[in-house]
């Protein structure tokens, strides 16, 4: 990412099979919290998350957790996640 950009908008797409915790820079944030029952699964959802980013780098670290003991055939675990970033014009 260029340093000389801004950016105007970024969004975090998180589906896990449990729950996770997500870290932006250092600061953790809790998207999914713990469920243990197929009817709260869900295909994913959609966060904000501008303001944890900034110019250059950023960290971001995606902890799951899969609730049933190790994964198999029988217990599958699961993370699936998308960072969008729209940026400025190059100023």
């Amino acid at each position: 990412m260029s340093q000389r950009r801004s950016i105007l908008a970024a969004s975090l797409f998180l589906s896990v099979d449990n729950y996770a915790v997500v870290i932006i820079n250092g600061v953790p944030l809790l998207f999914d919290g713990p469920t243990n029952t197929p009817l709260n699964f869900n295909p994913g959802r959609t966060f904000n998350v501008r303001q944890f980013l900034c110019r250059g780098r950023n960290d971001i670290v995606i902890i799951a957790f899969n609730f049933g003991g190790p994964r198999s055939p029988s217990n599958p675990a699961g993370v699936a996640a998308r960072l969008n970033i729209r940026l400025s014009s190059l100023l």
